[in-house]
């Protein structure tokens, strides 16, 4: 049974919902218009050179998972929103062999097509003059995969990008982390440590932590569990990733989740940990409490109830590639019932629960 009590690390800013979905808004599409936005919700998020970019997942009308780009300049008003997605399943992976059945398979036990495929809860991470985007690809089962841009061509899409086509060959996809395996919940640290890749995934349920030598995919070391699900706790199912960690005085900061049952009710909840900046497969703390909790109407209702869920954030007046203090603000992008996205605001050392 999930504790009742909440370290309240996270204050949720307004508006809430920061944006919802727009029921009318199409793209063209293999010669039709598709109406891509049902819910919008676990978004990637960045700063860089000012502007908070924010990379949400969008699931359309057609069942299909796309992303779609808001941006702010301090991370709560809207500066932009595009009408199309800039990404979506264009290879194999990234669909089911045959999504018709899918269809109408999920038509006759829920009434209505639910979640088809397609690309899904986007993480981004800078490394070096690059954005490498781990992401969950919806196919046959969902598999981590992993996409990169430039990070000059990102900034150049925003300005100069008129359709989903023109950003398509801005995407280099460089396939599955693990092909053989249902994995979500990937990110990658910024930086090497002793000079490996650190990578972080989830096979269920737990966290698991890999050295890469190189970042070339698929891999076939799955690494070491580094946290699993805690019997009698918030977080006794299931846990995985949520937004890549920051890195910090503290060391890397991590906001994850973890379910598990709160007043009879299966939970997403956020919860934190901490491990040292040179040695990425030790926790030297982790949440007793979690630190968001399913409270407001859109978390507790919408397309999939008693839901917050994170895989972005950013601090408030630094870049994303910086060093943060203890006392530094970050905001945290999650979505409320897997239906609309929100945003929340804390410090670094109330978050790691310093």
């Amino acid at each position: 049974m999930m504790q009742a009590t909440v370290r309240k690390a996270l204050r949720r800013l307004e508006p809430l919902p920061l944006f919802s979905a727009r029921p009318q808004c199409t793209f063209s599409y293999d010669g039709r218009d598709v109406e891509w936005e049902r819910c919008v919700y676990n978004a990637a998020a960045l700063r860089l050179d000012g502007m908070v970019y924010v990379l949400y997942r969008s699931l359309g009308e057609d069942g299909v998972s796309r992303l779609g780009l808001w941006w702010s300049e301090d991370g709560v008003t809207q500066a932009g929103r595009l009408d199309f997605p800039v990404f979506g399943p264009e290879v194999g992976y990234e669909m089911p062999p045959a999504p018709e059945a899918r269809r109408a398979e999920q038509i006759r036990e829920h009434g209505m097509v639910r979640e088809v495929g397609g690309t899904e809860d986007p993480r981004l991470i800078p490394v070096g003059d690059q954005l490498y985007m781990f992401y969950t690809a919806y196919g046959d089962i969902g598999r981590l995969t992993v996409a990169r841009i430039p990070i000059r061509e990102f900034l150049r899409g925003v300005r100069e990008c008129r359709s989903y086509e023109d950003w398509q060959p801005l995407w280099e996809r460089m396939g599955m982390v693990y092909e053989s395996e249902m994995d979500k919940d990937g990110y990658l640290l910024p930086v090497q440590v002793r000079g490996k890749w650190i990578l972080f995934h989830r096979f269920h349920p737990d966290i698991q932590v890999v050295e890469l030598d190189e970042l070339r995919f698929p891999i076939q070391d799955p690494g070491k569990i580094l946290l699993g699900p805690r019997p009698g706790m918030w977080d006794e199912e299931k846990i995985g990733g949520g937004a890549p960690p920051m890195r910090t005085e503290l060391g890397w900061v991590h906001i994850y989740h973890g379910v598990g049952s709160r007043n009879g009710r299966r939970t997403y909840v956020l919860g934190s940990f901490v491990t040292p900046l040179d040695d990425p497969f030790r926790v030297i703390r982790r949440s007793t409490l979690p630190i968001m909790v399913p409270e407001e109407k859109c978390e507790l209702e919408g397309w999939v109830p008693d839901v917050v869920f994170t895989c972005g954030v950013v601090p408030v007046g630094k870049d994303s590639r910086e060093l943060l203090s203890a006392e530094d603000d970050i905001l945290v992008y999650y979505g409320g019932a897997d239906e609309v996205m929100c945003v929340a605001i804390g410090k670094v050392g109330e978050i790691a629960g310093i």
